[in-house]
């Protein structure tokens, strides 16, 4: 008897959340932004500077419960200083330099989110991303010798998997997210963003 009893308030419960969730919304959403990112000195030498980041999403949102399903794909960039000095045998300077290495990463994810309702307009979310990161990296080293001057440069990619917890605001169609990328050493960041929604 007692378990009927719980059993009908869960369903209740399911049926009253169902009926606040689905409303007047519109199930499929578009969504466009950018956002600056900022990545912590996890390569030796490197000096990080302020990233950017460009990103579209698509998502569906479930009528049932307060869930959305999608996919996110998004375009980053960080360029770091690195900086050195070289010696001879006797600690003679014999060259100094610095590097501004670029570090591109393009993003393929599948995204998860749990809703509340703040307001009619308003909404709390949280949730995360995962999927595969791809990692390009690209830099022009300025050697300056005592007697003359050199370029050299170099370049290379990489892929790993990648995973991004998120959390933020919806208000009527501009969502504000801020998440921590957790992928490949050199583009493991935090961000901020903001994007429009266009719904369907």
């Amino acid at each position: 008897m007692n378990q009927r009893i719980l059993l009908m308030m869960l369903l209740s419960m399911v049926a009253m959340v169902a009926k606040s969730w689905d409303g007047d919304r519109k199930h499929f959403r578009v969504e466009v932004g950018l956002g600056p990112e900022f990545g912590a000195n996890h390569v030796a030498d490197l000096h990080n500077r302020i990233g950017g980041m460009v990103y579209a999403e698509a998502d569906y949102a479930f009528s049932a419960i307060p869930i959305t399903v999608g996919l996110n794909v998004s375009r980053s960039v960080f360029s770091r200083q690195y900086k050195y000095r070289m010696t001879d045998d006797s600690g003679m300077l014999t060259q100094h330099g610095a590097a501004d290495v670029n570090f591109w990463s393009t993003n393929f994810m599948v995204t998860a989110d749990y809703y509340v309702d703040i307001k009619r307009n308003v909404q709390f979310f949280a949730g995360a991303a995962v999927g595969m990161c791809k990692v390009k990296f690209t830099n022009e080293v300025e050697v300056e010798p005592i007697e003359f001057g050199v370029t050299v440069g170099d370049s290379g990619t990489s892929g790993t998997a990648a995973f991004v917890p998120r959390i933020g605001l919806i208000v009527n169609n501009l969502r504000l997210t801020i998440g921590y990328k957790l992928q490949e050493k050199a583009n493991r960041a935090a961000f901020l963003s903001a994007g429009y929604i266009f719904r369907f």
